[in-house]
């Protein structure tokens, strides 16, 4: 966490130079960066990368939507009088962008190095474990991770529903090691269609929440404390199942119907005693 600002000793800036919490030192100015034991290294970053502005907030509530503070602390998003700020991380957890949400028009802006950012919420959570929830925005992430108890991997996508299936291919190792990956994207049609193509990306790993009526997505839930339909409506994800597909635990009263009288036996004893003849639609391939 941020601290103060102090001088910098590599280019002579008064105040450009930034101190934080773990003791590592990082100059707006010329890129300088000091670890937390005081050795000055070689940091890959952005010169678009400014984001004092950023550095000197802190996190509070967005009490019109239910969110807690310590959510928003918890993945870094700030706020001033009319702009909330949400940090973006690459792929070695260095901060290197942001998104500005104006709340009078509710416009966004990009700020930093946008191309090397994964997904929101992706630098907090660590590969691997049982289940990843995918969201369609920022707001619905942090909502999602406080209903679920703010404890359970709840990310979102950088571009909304359009641009989703991109997001998710850029970072498709990261999603894919987990067991189970949950898509909670807005229950209108551009939403619908985006958690289908990139459930179609991860194939039966994919689980669809379906909203209720009168929820368009996990912030309606929050916003009317309804945490525990949420819940609810999140465990009952429909599993993805590519079109034209039926699984076979699906078929079992058909399967265990005794088979029809063949209408053609084969020449062969053996063969008939494994397949029970010929019958009318069915395939047969010989190899």
């Amino acid at each position: 966490q941020f601290i103060k600002h102090i001088p910098c000793l590599k280019c002579g800036s008064s105040d450009g130079n930034s101190i934080y919490t773990d003791n590592h030192q990082y100059c707006h100015v010329c890129n300088n960066y000091i670890d937390g034991d005081g050795i000055e290294t070689k940091q890959k970053v952005s010169p678009m990368r400014n984001f004092t502005n950023y550095d000197n907030l802190t996190s509070s509530s967005i009490s019109d939507r239910g969110i807690s503070a310590s959510t928003c602390l918890a993945y870094g998003v700030k706020q001033d009088d009319t702009k909330h700020y949400y940090p973006y991380f690459d792929a070695d957890g260095a901060i290197a962008g942001l998104k500005v949400r104006h709340c009078a028009d509710k416009s966004f802006a990009i700020q930093g190095d946008w191309k090397a950012t994964t997904l929101f919420g992706q630098n907090k959570f660590a590969k691997g474990g049982r289940n990843v929830t995918i969201h369609e925005g920022e707001l619905d992430a942090l909502a999602g991770f406080q209903m679920a108890g703010s404890k359970y991997p709840h990310v979102s996508v950088k571009n909304g529903a359009s641009a989703a299936l991109k997001d998710c291919k850029a970072n498709f190792e990261y999603i894919d090691s987990f067991e189970n990956i949950h898509l909670c994207f807005d229950g209108d049609e551009a939403g619908q269609k985006a958690m289908m193509s990139v459930a179609e990306l991860f194939g039966s790993k994919a689980k669809m929440m379906k909203m209720r009526q009168g929820y368009k997505d996990a912030c309606d839930y929050l916003k009317h404390d309804r945490n525990k339909e949420f819940i609810s409506d999140w465990w009952a994800s429909e599993k993805y199942v590519p079109d034209g597909i039926i699984e076979g635990s699906t078929l079992w009263e058909i399967v265990s119907k005794p088979m029809e009288k063949a209408e053609v036996d084969y020449p062969y004893a053996g063969l008939n005693k494994l397949t029970y003849g010929i019958r009318k639609g069915e395939l047969v391939m010989v190899t």
